[in-house]
């Protein structure tokens, strides 16, 4: 009998073994992954901390609040996804960058450089277009 109840309290302390150790590395890799995509940023990161830098702004917020546009169009800009930015906030962020539209977009890659050099003026009328 005693040696029963001490085989069950050992198979008891194997499994809460073996679960824990699998937590253990299933909050490992969740953490390995997360540092991993965070770590490569997003796709125009580099380029606008420059921009930033040069206008002496150093963190996202300030950029968000001099340009006046919220947190989720820095986001998409910084992702590279502007097909969801209105032509209004694009302007906003250029003008606290200290950059015609043309030139931002540009160094975005989202217009060629011969248009800007060519000083296209672009007018881009409406704010929500």
């Amino acid at each position: 009998m005693n040696q029963i109840l001490a085989e069950n309290s050992l198979n008891i302390v194997y499994f809460i073994t073996t679960i824990s150790i699998s937590l253990f590395l299933a909050i490992a890799l969740i953490k390995l992954t997360l540092s991993l995509v965070y770590a490569t940023g997003n796709a125009n990161d580099e380029l606008l901390i420059n921009l930033m830098q040069i206008q002496g702004i150093t963190k996202w917020k300030e950029l968000e609040q001099i340009s006046g546009v919220s947190s989720e169009a820095v986001w998409m800009l910084r992702d590279g996804n502007i097909d969801f930015l209105r032509w209004g906030e694009l302007k906003q962020i250029a003008a606290a960058l200290s950059l015609p539209l043309p030139n931002l977009l540009s160094k975005l890659g989202l217009l060629e450089n011969n248009l800007v050099e060519n000083n296209l003026d672009l007018e881009i009328s409406g704010e929500d277009e």
